[in-house]
């Protein structure tokens, strides 16, 4: 009953937030690229149970142990909804569109619909394993990473015998989890699917975290600003939050 619970209470925030949601997809990738989802951010400000459940003991334990802290907070959660006919999901990190100076991020994403096994034409996440340990990539390869028309570094070809991919079907509350800088990535939906793949991710961070400083707050990738933009300016470049 709990997971049919919070689906029940994301699909209603989802309704409710559809139009800023179809804007920032249209936003980020332009009119002539079809969006990979759309992400509805932050549904706990607008759900007391959405909130019990982001915020809950269970969830942020789990994430303090993953990170071997001692105290997490909740950075956002957001509902994504994978569409027919939506694009595939390009591999990314997480920490690279987060404003702040920490590795200590992770993130849970939670199944709230059965999604077979990928062979099967499920869409559940596909990681790259120690990705997120490899200070070469980003080093290296800054320019061809944050090439304005798309990475021209071939990834898949850099990581082929490390990637990891949802070989096994979940069901309906199953979850996984990844760290802020692992890169992860997300198929479409086979063209027989007739419905949206609906999940729900909440992202912990080690509490107390600083705001990056003046030199460097402004490289994020600003393609999650939607989620920040309400606090960020409260606090001044380099405090703690």
């Amino acid at each position: 009953h709990e997971v049919k619970d919070l689906k029940s209470e994301c699909l209603a925030s989802m309704e409710q937030t559809k139009s800023d949601a179809l804007l920032h997809a249209l936003n980020t990738n332009g009119e002539d690229l079809a969006a990979p989802f759309l992400q509805h951010f932050n549904p706990w400000k607008g759900s007391s149970a959405i909130a019990r459940y982001s915020q809950s003991a269970r969830l942020a334990s789990i994430a303090a142990q993953l990170l071997n802290v001692d105290s997490v907070r909740l950075y956002q959660d957001c509902v994504f909804q994978k569409r027919p006919g939506d694009a595939p999901t390009d591999w990314h990190a997480d920490l690279k569109m987060v404003p702040l100076d920490t590795n200590d991020f992770v993130t849970v994403w939670i199944a709230l619909d059965d999604v077979p096994a990928y062979d099967d034409g499920g869409s559940g996440l596909h990681f790259i394993e120690g990705s997120h340990r490899d200070f070469a990539l980003p080093y290296w390869h800054w320019e061809e990473l944050t090439n304005e028309e798309g990475p021209v570094l071939d990834l898949t070809d850099r990581f082929e015998d490390k990637i990891v991919e949802q070989d096994e079907p979940l069901s309906a509350g199953d979850c996984t989890w990844h760290h802020g800088w692992c890169l992860h990535s997300a198929p479409d939906l086979f063209d027989d699917e007739q419905k949206d793949r609906v999940a729900y991710t909440a992202s912990y961070v080690k509490s107390p975290v600083r705001l990056l400083d003046e030199k460097v707050l402004g490289r994020q990738d600003g393609e999650d600003a939607i989620s920040y933009e309400g606090w960020v300016n409260d606090v001044a470049p380099g405090d703690v939050i």
